[in-house]
């Protein structure tokens, strides 16, 4: 036998071309070919190391003597067999190397978990010549495959050519048995590997799969032919062992990248190695690779960068690019648009946006030509922060001037816009679109839609839907949501009836949003019950989001009962109240129940869910507005001493519930909010300003306090203005208007309104005069002209004495044409006598004026140019003399003044919370 081998070893060069042999076959030595590989790496059997027959493991060794003596021997023996076949078989020998090759494949062979016949082809390079050795053997001896035999072969089978043959002597259709292998599916592929960059892509597929044996072991065969793999060939083996959680390996192979690809590797190498990692989703690996390029004397540039911030940012690390952006800085390598848009996008990401904005400063101090994709980031950075809309118009002009302006862009601005509750700036931006060339897409016309729900309205977001379906956009479900959201907050339940039926005709299916916005129409129980009824019938279950909507509905139905009975459904449905149930069904009972039903909620609730700040700050309200100070008091005591922490608006609700008790409690709470480490705002120190008017004085010294501190804003001088005025201090008052002139501050109408009436009380025309003027000036009246004056805004008092100025100047210039006086009817309180229409027409009859009475419901008269006479003149005189307007202002209620502050106050802040 040892003759024999002899014999063999000797003879191998020769009669390794002899007899039949696999096609495609052009060597003795390793035929690699495309490897096969399972339907899933689950499937892939482990193959364990077996005595000599086990060659070193791929590059976590070298391969010593006896290995390479193994892999020959087993190469000759399958030559001499095909040599022993040509004989015509029958040699005894052969039978028994035949056996003994049955036994070592199986001692290394896995267990087949399927039938043979299904087994795909798992095996490494290394051990492909046992399973080639095995069945020439057959072939030689006309010895047929066990089912077990062929399937342990076809468990160690490596490379094409011995699967095919494997195949075709256990009998087996080779086409039909492909179809249960599955193979990389790129093109050009097929058949043998013979050039580096065959092997590249054979192994950045088996990357892709984890498949990290078959990757170590085609580096190993690139060995044995001679050829040098590509940085990116090692790169593809490593993220194969790193996706197999076989980092030991992976470092292997990077070590192995600098030393045997027999040349400097330059920076384009390393480009190639970043992109694999960064493909692949290893960003940590192309980092670590970032720092080895370096100890390797070659830097990285701007490309290897860039890959790593994508592939982080891919993996939701939004730490990552701003550091190495830095770094880059540091480095002084020079970053790219890529790498400044990386930096962006990552820090708008963790809501960073000043981070993101000053970015874009650095990148345009580095005179680096912005991109779309920069200019969108920006825009973006801009709605996510407390910016003004403005800026994010000034970059979309910006995109537009360089050229870079596109639907993102567009949408980006619009979504700013709409933030800010600046709907028409959104609407006139999506109307320009077109102009510009580009046409807006489905989520532009959703970030428009959105925009008019923030302002509620509806119509206008109607409008934009309708202008959506005639353009050929298709709307989303996200588009009826929004649409569905700002009906339902105008509470126009039969648009959303409409909605919702044209949403089930397009076969478009409700989401959870949907439902959750037609939950706060729901008015009654059983209403709801029919609600939720069809909710479940679509496969989703009611959350806390469905039903906070109906607790907040309550305030405007049931009241606060039917609100704790929604809670109580809540928990027998098993969905647990948020702090968002709580605080919403406190607001209800602040405003449909007594102060002391509100506590008594909140200590009912308090004990099932700990409070925080918002949920006090309700209580604190409604105490505030029952003026039950003590009440207030209490509470705060309650943050102070056991949670939640008070912040600013807690004291401020405090100071708001002192207000009628003086200032020295109301400073003595301020003073008490800073020892507790809470800084005041402008609306602390404006409450505590409304508490001292009874003191002029005192509240000059403070607004003079607030100025230096720079806490002063339009209602401060209101407060001020309003103090003096009770206080008969009206030369100081008009005074104190001169300085909010020069400080540019622009007073509401209530603030002109009440003030133009103190000057008319007193008989000063001149100054009533120029108070208007000032108030046309900054566009809180509206101008007279020829033909029209416009009494929007004004109160009673003030629209008499402008009527009569109006009235007078057209008298100086006689015209044919009548003068129409719009009084806005609706606009103004008609709870009150500071109505406008009475006004003006107790004036046109008192005057004698020809006028075509208004209807019931118009809002606007029209005065004869009949009517203008000298007579008219000379009786215009005298109502605008100073007696006249003493004894007609001065004898109107003294509370008027009060009233319009109070309008002023509402226009100011709004609510009664903000104080």
């Amino acid at each position: 036998m040892a003759d024999v081998l002899d014999v063999a070893v000797a003879a191998a060069t020769v009669v390794g071309k002899l007899g039949p042999r696999p096609e495609g076959v052009d060597g003795p030595m390793l035929p690699a070919r495309q490897l096969l590989m399972a339907f899933g790496s689950d499937h892939v059997p482990k193959v364990e190391p077996c005595g000599d027959e086990a060659a070193p493991w791929p590059l976590g060794g070298t391969y010593n003597t006896t290995s390479l003596a193994t892999l020959a021997r087993l190469r000759s023996l399958g030559a001499l067999a095909r040599l022993g076949g040509t004989l015509g078989g029958g040699v005894e020998w052969l039978e028994a190397l035949r056996q003994r090759t049955l036994e070592v494949l199986q001692s290394v062979a896995p267990k087949l978990p399927i039938p043979a016949d299904t087994e795909a082809l798992v095996g490494d390079v290394t051990r492909d010549p046992l399973s080639a050795l095995l069945v020439d053997l057959c072939i030689a001896c006309r010895e047929p495959f066990e089912t077990d035999e062929l399937g342990q072969a076809l468990a160690l089978c490596g490379s094409w050519p011995t699967a095919h043959a494997l195949f075709r002597h256990g009998g087996l259709d080779f086409e039909e048995a492909e179809e249960a292998v599955v193979r990389p599916p790129e093109p050009g592929l097929k058949g043998e590997i013979r050039q580096p960059k065959e092997y590249a892509e054979v192994v950045g597929v088996l990357a892709e799969r984890a498949l990290w044996r078959q990757s170590c072991a085609l580096l190993l065969e690139m060995r044995f032919r001679s050829m040098t793999p590509f940085p990116s060939t090692f790169a593809s083996a490593a993220v194969a062992c790193y996706k197999a959680a076989q980092n030991q390996e992976a470092a292997v192979i990077m070590d192995k990248l600098w030393s045997a690809s027999g040349r400097r590797i330059d920076v384009m190498d390393c480009g190639n190695v970043v992109v694999r990692f960064a493909n692949a989703g290893l960003w940590q690996g192309a980092l670590t690779f970032l720092e080895e390029m370096q100890d390797h004397r070659v830097l990285p540039d701007a490309y290897a960068y860039n890959n790593v911030m994508v592939a982080s940012r891919r993996k939701n690390d939004f730490s990552v690019a701003p550091l190495l952006l830095r770094s880059m800085q540091e480095k002084e390598v020079q970053a790219d648009a890529w790498s400044y848009s990386q930096a962006m996008d990552a820090s708008n990401a963790v809501g960073s946006w000043e981070a993101s904005l000053e970015y874009l400063r650095q990148l345009q101090a580095a005179e680096v030509e912005p991109n779309s994709v920069i200019l969108t980031t920006a825009i973006t950075a801009c709605q996510l922060g407390d910016v003004s809309p403005k800026k994010a118009v000034q970059l979309l002009r910006e995109a537009q001037a360089s050229g870079n302006c596109d639907v993102q862009a567009y949408t980006a601005a619009i979504n700013a816009c709409g933030k800010a509750g600046l709907w028409s700036w959104a609407l006139s931006l999506l109307e320009e679109m077109p102009e510009a060339a580009c046409q807006p897409n489905l989520f532009t016309y959703n970030a428009a839609i959105g925009a008019c729900q923030v302002a509620q309205e509806w119509e206008m977001a109607l409008a934009v839907f309708s202008s959506m379906r005639r353009k050929g956009t298709r709307p989303d479900t996200s588009s009826y949501n929004l649409l569905l959201s700002s009906c339902a907050r105008c509470r126009e339940q039969a648009q959303v009836e409409r909605l919702v039926q044209r949403m089930y005709k397009q076969r478009l299916a409700p989401d959870e949003v949907t439902f959750n916005c037609l939950s706060s129409l729901i008015m009654d129980r059983r209403d709801r019950e029919n609600f939720l009824e069809e909710l479940k019938a679509n496969g989703l279950r009611p959350g806390v989001r469905t039903y906070n909507p109906m607790i907040s509905a309550c305030a405007e139905s049931q009241g606060w009962e039917e609100a704790l009975t929604i809670l109580a459904d809540m928990a027998a449905n098993e969905v647990a109240p948020d702090i968002k149930s709580h605080n919403r069904l406190l607001d209800v009972c602040a405003s449909t129940a007594s102060w002391v039903v509100v506590l008594n909620v909140f200590e009912a609730l308090r004990s099932a869910l700990p409070p925080n700040a918002a949920t006090v700050n309700t209580c604190l309200g409604a105490c505030a507005s029952a003026n039950r100070w003590l009440e207030a008091i209490g509470l705060l005591e309650l943050m102070e001493t056991e949670g939640p922490s008070p912040d600013v608006i807690s004291y401020n609700t405090v100071i708001h519930a002192c207000r009628h008790l003086g200032v020295d409690l109301a400073a003595g709470v301020l003073s008490r909010m800073e020892k507790m480490g809470i800084q005041p705002d402008v609306i602390t120190f404006n409450t505590v300003l409304s508490s001292s008017a009874a003191n002029w004085e005192w509240v000059l010294a403070l607004l003079s306090n607030m100025e230096q501190r720079d806490f002063t804003n339009a209602r401060s001088y209101s407060i001020a203005l309003h103090a003096l005025v009770q206080e008969n201090q009206l030369h100081a008052a008009l005074h104190l208007f001169k300085h909010v002139q020069v400080k540019g501050i622009t007073l509401t109408e209530g603030a002109y309104n009440f003030l133009i009436l103190a000057v008319l009380r007193v008989g000063w025309s001149q100054w009533a005069e120029h108070l208007i003027q000032k108030a046309i000036e900054e566009k809180v009246f509206t101008k007279a002209q020829e033909k029209l004056v416009d009494l929007h805004n004004m109160s009673g008092p003030v629209a008499r004495f402008f009527f009569l100025l109006a009235l007078r100047d057209r008298a100086l210039r006689p015209s044919r044409n009548s003068l129409r006086v719009v009084f806005g009817l609706g606009r103004h309180n008609v709870k009150t006598p500071l109505v406008v229409k009475p006004e003006v027409l107790s004036l046109c009859e008192k005057l004698e004026l020809s006028v075509r009475p208004p209807a019931e419901d118009e809002g606007s008269v029209q005065v004869q140019a009949r009517s203008f006479t000298p007579r008219l003149n000379a009786e215009l005189q005298k109502l605008l003399s100073e007696p006249e307007l003493k004894r007609h202002f001065g004898s109107l209620p003294s509370t008027l003044e009060d009233e319009l502050f109070q309008t002023a106050e509402l226009a100011l802040v709004g609510s009664s919370r903000a104080f």
